[in-house]
């Protein structure tokens, strides 16, 4: 296990190595490009250990702005709101929305152009955890897609055990 002064926290990937064990974070991305994208990674690492990689990817669809309370809200940004209830006032932070499946994405331009907003619904397509011997070989694989899922041991050698 890491000391307490390692970094531990949760990074997103534009891609990821899907060919090692465990799976391979590639190209750093900000929240805010993960958010954006089409699909993108998410890993919790400590140190330089991954404990789960996850991927996601978002459908998303234009949706009508009620311009009375957009008018409230400050130019230059994205608002991230809840989905349940219709397009209430009230934003969200990126951090707030990490783990909703669907929400509201606003765009309040400086310009004066109309604000524009889209419903965002992300789907988790696949998930791995890890779990490590204490020489730091892998000791433990569990995955999960949209379509199977499974187990893998492993010695402190890293061989698969039958």
């Amino acid at each position: 296990m890491p000391s307490s002064a390692t970094a531990t926290g949760i990074a997103f990937y534009a891609r990821a190595n899907l060919y090692s064990l465990p799976i391979r974070p590639e190209l750093p991305i900000g929240e805010a490009e993960a958010e954006a994208a089409r699909a993108h990674y998410r890993f919790s690492m400590e140190g330089t250990r991954i404990r789960w990689a996850e991927k996601w990817l978002a459908e998303r669809s234009p949706v009508a702005v009620d311009a009375q309370w957009t008018l409230r809200l400050a130019p230059g940004i994205h608002y991230f709101l809840p989905a349940a209830g219709g397009l209430p006032p009230q934003a969200r932070s990126l951090v707030d929305i990490r783990e909703e499946r669907a929400y509201f994405r606003v765009e309040v331009f400086p310009d004066g152009r109309p604000p524009t907003a889209e419903k965002v619904i992300r789907s988790r397509t696949l998930r791995h955890d890890y779990e490590y011997w204490n020489n730091g070989t892998l000791k433990h694989w569990h995955f999960e897609t949209e379509s199977s899922r499974g187990d893998e041991h492993f010695d402190q050698l890293g061989h698969a055990l039958k």
